[in-house]
């Protein structure tokens, strides 16, 4: 898969993922994942997981799913806004399209392509577990990174945990060997397993 101006994000998640829903619980949309926790205490798991994830990607997609709700703008950044998330020197090309689940309901998806080290994980998975808690800075909406070309999609959902589906068992596995006593769920072989 080819990161060039002709990408289309959506068509490519609909290719990997079809139905998915980018608003839903992606472990239970999709036949391959892993759940794990995390905890307000504990960000630096998301970022190490983020690393073994995506440590050989030249390139990613960052992307954020918002509804057009009102919030307070001191707490509440739209993902690309969120100060630190990206050093000043990169700016990135953001692309977007909308998704219309009813007609009261339609969300925003904003993407780019960016370099996985140029990302300040810290930041953007302080910013996703604060959403729930009062505290800033906070980012809006869901934030997903997928490496098309390893067919993986992360999802950390806010302070509790971080759902990382994949069409395919293998990318997980490394996950599941250096990450065991982290994973609250997995289907790996086919079957749904909660682990406590």
């Amino acid at each position: 898969m080819e990161f060039d101006d002709e990408f289309d994000l959506k068509s490519c998640l609909d290719g990997l993922f079809p139905g998915l829903s980018l608003g839903g619980d992606l472990f239970h949309q999709s036949p391959i994942g892993v759940g794990f926790n995390i905890g307000l205490a504990e960000i630096d798991r998301a970022v190490l997981i983020f690393n073994a994830i995506f440590r050989n990607a030249e390139a990613v997609v960052l992307l954020d799913e918002d509804s057009s709700w009102e919030a307070d703008p001191t707490r509440w950044y739209e993902l690309f806004s969120l100060p630190g998330l990206l050093p000043s020197s990169v700016k990135p090309s953001i692309r977007s399209y909308e998704t219309k689940f009813s007609e009261d309901e339609i969300y925003r998806v904003q993407w780019a392509i960016i370099r996985p080290s140029d990302l300040s994980t810290g930041r953007l998975f302080d910013a996703i577990a604060n959403q729930d808690h009062g505290r800033t800075p906070s980012v809006r909406g869901r934030v997903h990174i997928l490496d098309p070309r390893t067919e993986v999609l992360l999802h950390m959902y806010d302070d509790r945990g971080m759902d990382v589906i994949a069409t395919s068992v293998a990318p997980l596995l490394t996950l599941k060997s250096s990450f065991s006593s982290w994973i609250n769920r997995e289907k790996l072989d086919g079957t749904d397993s909660a682990q406590r």
